[in-house]
């Protein structure tokens, strides 16, 4: 009797977890679509509190992330942004979004932000997202789960964008 893999599925994984084969494609998917410092990435996605991999056919081909941010990386968004983000009450950073071009109309963003979101519970979330074209389906997608546009958007690391700060409170 054979087990057969669904065609297309997305699965959460505490960073242990996930197998070295999965953490070195989560690495390499983040690294393909998202403003992200590679230096030191393992280790912070090792750090996160929960990986979601989207998956068609066994093939990863999206990848998301609940994240407890590094404190150097807090203070970064902001003193760029100008709003607080006090771990005690927004311990969680949503982040590396994303989804393989040909596979967009598969739903997976959906499914990986829903997952984490749950994931999330009724902490405080935050995430940044680019202020271009590409990325106004992100910021939509997060209005529609709670997120509000804070403070200013501040330049992107490489300079060619901005990135603005969406912020969901901690539901008491």
């Amino acid at each position: 009797m054979s087990t057969q893999q669904p065609m297309d599925e997305v699965v959460f994984k505490k960073p242990v977890e996930c197998t070295l084969a999965e953490l070195h494609e989560f690495s390499k998917l983040v690294r393909k679509g998202s403003e992200v410092t590679a230096t030191g990435l393992a280790d912070r996605i090792r750090g996160a509190h929960l990986l979601g991999l989207a998956l068609n056919s066994g093939v990863m081909v999206g990848v998301g992330a609940l994240k407890i941010p590094e404190k150097s990386h807090r203070d970064h968004v902001v003193k760029a942004s100008g709003i607080l983000l006090p771990a005690d009450r927004i311990p969680f950073e949503i982040g590396w979004l994303y989804v393989l071009e040909n596979e967009r109309d598969k739903k997976f963003g959906r499914r990986l932000m829903d997952g984490l979101m749950a994931a999330a519970g009724k902490s405080g979330v935050y995430g940044t997202s680019r202020l271009d074209e590409e990325h106004k389906p992100v910021h939509g997608a997060l209005e529609r789960r709670g997120f509000s546009k804070v403070g200013k958007s501040y330049p992107s690391r490489d300079g060619k964008t901005n990135i603005l700060l969406f912020v969901r409170e901690q539901i008491d």
